[in-house]
């Protein structure tokens, strides 16, 4: 229960934004097209409509909820097509995010045994004694981490935020694509790729490695596990 003497408005409404998000993507109470109920959410935290509106708004806008007119908020369903749109989108602008990393020099030493150290928790995420879903979640938290911090060395804050807003439309598809991955350490390994490629100025390898890995990879672990 939100305790409304403790919080502000905002306060309450990222309590609800949170909850929601974890229902969505830790807990998966709520699966792809299933209506999120307004009254029972309110009446849950002890609320009024008001804040659990303005929490399926944002999330919305992050992608994961749909609103439809005169039918209710739903838990996004992206089509294939929507999905290969968005790592399209997402190709390309990390492409320009190691191609400003690369020519400008901007990963020192240090950057890289950190990124480094980043798979090497992937690894022993994908080695742990977790179950599947606890495996998923904790492997696709540390990518994030990963992925992230390139993006914030590459001193290019329009296509970082650009990036992010399509990471929050990615995170269904993510963790759907993380739970058909055949072999999770392997694919925790290819980030070292990345690195490897970063390293040496090796762009053309790179991005041949990113396409094969967020494309040819996945639809082929897609297709193994249906």
């Amino acid at each position: 229960m939100v305790n409304k003497k403790c919080g502000s408005d905002e306060t309450i409404t990222s309590q609800v934004v949170n909850y929601i998000r974890n229902q969505i993507l830790v807990s998966k109470k709520y699966k792809k097209g299933d209506k999120i109920v307004e009254s029972k959410i309110a009446e849950k935290f002890n609320i009024s409509r008001a804040p659990v509106r303005e929490a399926l708004r944002r999330l919305e806008s992050h992608g994961l909820v749909t609103t439809i007119p005169r039918r209710g908020a739903f838990v996004s369903a992206f089509s294939v097509e929507e999905m290969e749109e968005i790592y399209g989108l997402r190709y390309l602008l990390e492409g320009s995010i190691y191609e400003a990393l690369v020519k400008k020099e901007l990963l020192k030493e240090s950057d890289f045994s950190y990124l480094s150290w980043l798979i090497d928790q992937m690894v022993k995420i994908a080695r742990s004694e977790m179950t599947p879903d606890e495996k998923v979640l904790a492997f696709f938290k540390k990518d994030i981490e990963f992925h992230y911090f390139t993006w914030l060395k590459a001193e290019r804050p329009r296509t970082m935020n650009i990036l992010s807003d399509l990471y929050h439309q990615l995170e269904l598809g993510m963790l759907d694509d993380l739970s058909n991955e055949k072999n999770l350490e392997e694919a925790a390994r290819n980030h070292y790729k990345i690195l490897e490629f970063l390293k040496s100025g090796e762009l053309e390898k790179l991005n041949e490695s990113r396409s094969w890995s967020l494309f040819a990879r996945r639809i082929e672990n897609i297709k193994s596990k249906g």
